[in-house]
């Protein structure tokens, strides 16, 4: 009977844990929103706190058909950053081809120097955007998101969104399970000892 009544007790302390893990979760849905002007193929480097722009075919973002548009960083709790990146290599107007552009240095939600997941969600995007390169120790955490409109004709916004999650995301409710079951276990073996 003991044991039956200590099996439920262990169900019961393992659901509420649970319960608690899935209510407990962020409700962001998003940790960075980016808006850019596009017409070739880019790809956005996020190292800490820096961005920048390698462009490898084609106009660069936020230039093409008489465009200066920047580039925009929104945090869903912080607002939205403008940035207007320069070209300091360009020798054409609009700047074409394969460059780098300046960095931008105060991206308000930084990317963790920790390894984790990136997820990306398509907000508007005409032909492709991914990621090709995740956060990680090798690559001193930075993260490279493709943005692809090679296929299209003219230039066209593109918004993604981007959620940093953590390599193995452990909610702090279920790390409470561990010492949760332990000392419900040393309960019921001490009302154990002392009933027989």
């Amino acid at each position: 009977m003991m044991r039956r009544l200590l099996s439920r007790k262990v169900w019961i302390v393992i659901a509420l844990t649970l319960a608690t893990a899935c209510w407990c979760q962020p409700a962001a849905a998003y940790d960075l929103e980016i808006t850019s002007w596009i017409d070739g193929v880019s790809q956005l480097i996020i190292q800490g706190r820096t961005v920048q722009w390698h462009n490898t075919w084609y106009t660069v973002p936020g230039k093409e058909a008489g465009h200066n548009d920047p580039t925009n960083l929104t945090t869903a709790d912080m607002g939205t950053v403008t940035w207007y990146p320069e070209w300091p290599d360009a020798i054409e107007d609009p700047p074409t081809g394969e460059q780098d552009s300046t960095q931008f240095t105060g991206l308000n939600l930084p990317l963790a120097a920790m390894d984790q997941i990136v997820s990306l969600t398509k907000v508007a995007v005409r032909d492709d955007v991914f990621i090709s390169q995740q956060p990680a120790a090798v690559n001193e955490y930075t993260l490279i998101v493709d943005f692809d409109d090679w296929l299209s004709n003219s230039a066209d916004y593109y918004t993604i969104q981007l959620a940093y999650i953590p390599a193995v995301p452990i909610p702090r409710s279920l790390a409470l399970l561990g010492p949760s079951l332990l000392g419900l276990a040393v309960f019921g073996r001490h009302r154990f000892i002392q009933e027989k």
